[in-house]
């Protein structure tokens, strides 16, 4: 859907909806949450890369992914994660530090 098409409590809805789908097919294929996550930015189909490949994700996985699906075309990106990791730029498909940024996140959360 585009952006601002729903209510927020629709949107929260529907993401939490598509979580259970990812997640319930990472199950499925041995994933594990660290996929999960990454899918939810990527889509679906990561969970396929993922499993390939052992199930467990991370930010190699992420970048492989993100570069086979970019076509090698990367973009500006101004992310203090993404500047201490490769001086600040991503591929132009999703977010490959999306996972990492997640758990940071919730990481902080926790800390509080």
């Amino acid at each position: 859907l585009p952006p601002g098409s729903l209510e927020p409590e629709d949107s929260i809805a529907q993401g939490c909806s598509y979580f259970a789908e990812i997640l319930g097919d990472a199950e499925k294929k041995g994933c594990d949450l660290d996929a999960v996550i990454q899918a939810y930015n990527f889509g679906i189909d990561y969970l396929d890369f993922a499993a390939k490949r052992g199930g467990d994700s991370d930010l190699t996985m992420a970048t492989e992914f993100a570069e086979w699906k970019s076509g090698g075309e990367t973009t500006e990106y101004s992310s203090e994660l993404a500047r201490e990791v490769n001086g600040g730029w991503r591929y132009k498909y999703g977010n490959m530090f999306y996972a990492e940024l997640v758990k940071k996140i919730v990481d902080n959360l926790n800390d509080n």
